[in-house]
């Protein structure tokens, strides 16, 4: 941990799409020396699509930093800005540029792994699950999809978390003012996108979730396994990312123990 300022260059703010006025950035943190064998992960940050930004939530990819990954932190458009499924057609583009800049950054890409947390986990979950072209707004080309998923808490079920009895009202936001919001929530739902193919999968759960219900995540394991891909459940004790210190030690052990056994990829 104290060496990491001495292996590592920072590039702040670099743009990987441009809206209208608006433009995404991300943050890279390279290791020295850096190549095309170092993983890379992809975080994104949560706050229920509302709120929150990379910066606040820089600390989670501390674990990776420590083991000389490159790191690739990204914002996108929030509710204020646009609404579904703004963000996640941003996190596609951000997940493009980096396969599209890799080598001109020293960027690996043999193993890229894509993680967030809540609304975050569920955007790492569409980088991969969502099989529509990119949008007319993403430079392209389409990447090949990361070698795996981690998903820290995310919703699976987006009409769920944003209609009806189980409505979380700061999700509210960001489909208020669609033509259809039920249309567009099934259609970023990763539940509704399960199939064969698709990159391992590790999700990371609070029993008592009070935000994101956990019974969530258990409907995707299961629909995963259904389907064939490799993936994995773990269920913590607390609620949502409110855990005690053993069960985040246990949570990052987990992690290591799933990506360890990932093959990298063949990009």
């Amino acid at each position: 941990m104290v060496t990491l300022a001495a292996h590592y260059t920072i590039r702040p703010n670099l743009t990987y799409l441009v809206v209208g006025t608006w433009e995404g950035h991300v943050d890279l943190y390279l290791p020295e020396p850096r190549g095309a064998a170092t993983p890379t992960l992809i975080w994104i940050h949560g706050g229920g699509w509302t709120q929150s930004s990379k910066e606040e939530e820089l600390l989670y990819t501390l674990p990776y930093l420590e083991r000389g990954w490159s790191v690739v932190n990204i914002e996108y458009r929030l509710a204020r800005m646009a609404p579904a499924p703004a963000a996640v057609d941003d996190v596609r583009c951000a997940v493009a540029w980096v396969y599209r800049e890799a080598g001109r950054y020293g960027l690996g890409t043999s193993t890229v792994v894509v993680s967030g947390i809540s609304a975050g986990a569920h955007l790492a979950l569409e980088t991969a699950f969502q099989d529509t072209e990119l949008p007319v707004t993403c430079p392209g080309p389409k990447p090949p999809p990361p070698a795996a998923i981690v998903s820290w808490f995310g919703p699976s079920d987006l009409e769920e978390v944003s209609s009806g009895p189980r409505a979380i009202d700061q999700v509210r936001p960001w489909f208020a003012g669609l033509a259809d919001p039920a249309a567009t929530a099934r259609a970023i739902s990763p539940i509704r996108q399960v199939r064969r193919g698709l990159p391992p999968v590790l999700v990371l759960h609070g029993t008592a979730d009070d935000i994101v219900p956990y019974e969530q995540s258990v409907e995707l394991h299961d629909a995963l396994d259904r389907a064939r891909v490799p993936n994995r459940l773990v269920a913590l004790a607390g609620g949502h990312g409110d855990f005690s210190d053993a069960t985040w030690v246990r949570a990052w052990r987990a992690v290591w123990q799933f990506l360890d056994s990932i093959p990298p990829s063949s990009a």
